[in-house]
């Protein structure tokens, strides 16, 4: 255990639990809107960055409001290159 929510793994990574969101529905109905994702060998659930970036938003913090932004400009970015 690194704190009440980050614990390591074996070889040293560290995962960090969330058990609350700011501004997000309760853990099962995020779940839903999740992606799988594979990590290290094993399947994860990841959070949307468009969830993300509404708790972050809803956060408020200096470092938070930063996220929005850069996720913003991340998702331009994916529209663009979506296009023919």
């Amino acid at each position: 255990m690194g704190a009440n929510t980050v614990v390591y793994r074996e070889d040293g990574t560290p995962i960090n639990f969330v058990y609350r969101v700011t501004d997000l529905e309760d853990f099962a109905t995020e779940c839903r809107h999740s992606r799988k994702l594979t990590l290290r060998g094993r399947e994860v659930d990841v959070l949307d960055l468009k969830r993300i970036q509404k708790s972050k938003r809803a956060i408020g913090r200096d470092k938070d409001l930063l996220h929005v932004k850069l996720i913003a400009d991340f998702l331009k970015c994916q529209r663009g290159l979506k296009r023919p």
